[in-house]
């Protein structure tokens, strides 16, 4: 009886986060790869020879690159305008995460799907930029070019007033009405006659 009183609890919380947790495999899988700029991004083996675009994220600092690539036989595209022109019925065309996907089976519960395309293209003026070349946008780049602003605008900054320096301390002298004490030494030299006697 005991030991079955002790495995109850870790059941019942079992129990309780499988009813939480919930898998569906048919979701977008995005491989994203994360730069500090879009030189570094269009160098990469994910926008060469994976055919990923470069996007700037919403924090104007980071980019990044991704691929959408064939999952549970539902294949995934870049723009809408490549997934219809891929897909044998232009109806089953769904944006998914960052990709489009030609979902052709009527097992999928396509209400789910949420589109999340949040990244501008790669400008050729990007404040992180560590080149002064033009980046030229990738052919599969579904996203028009938009102006980036700095999220903290650059404001000119005057230098302070030098501060004065402080005081000196006044100096560590007894006054001069009281002679200095002699207490320490006194104390020490009384304990030690006593303990002789």
């Amino acid at each position: 009886m005991f030991i079955l009183s002790q495995a109850i609890i870790p059941v019942f919380v079992f129990a309780v986060m499988v009813n939480f947790y919930h898998f569906d495999s048919i979701f977008s899988t995005e491989v994203f790869v994360n730069f500090t700029n879009c030189n570094d991004c269009t160098n990469s083996t994910c926008y060469n020879n994976n055919s990923g675009p470069c996007g700037v994220l919403s924090d104007n600092i980071t980019v990044q690159c991704y691929t959408c690539s064939e999952e549970d036989g539902n294949q995934q595209y870049y723009t809408e305008e490549d997934c219809k022109a891929n897909c044998s019925d232009v109806t089953k065309c769904y944006c998914d995460g960052m990709c489009y996907k030609c979902v052709e089976d009527n097992s999928t519960n396509t209400s789910q799907f949420t589109c999340n395309i949040t990244l501008s293209q790669c400008p050729d003026d990007f404040q992180n930029s560590t080149q002064d070349e033009s980046i030229e946008p990738h052919s599969t780049t579904p996203f028009p070019p938009t102006p980036v602003t700095p999220a903290f605008p650059r404001t000119p900054v005057t230098p302070a007033a030098p501060a004065t320096p402080p005081a000196p301390p006044p100096p560590d002298e007894p006054p001069p009405d009281k002679p200095p004490s002699r207490r320490r030494g006194s104390l020490s030299l009384n304990r030690l006659n006593t303990s002789l006697v």
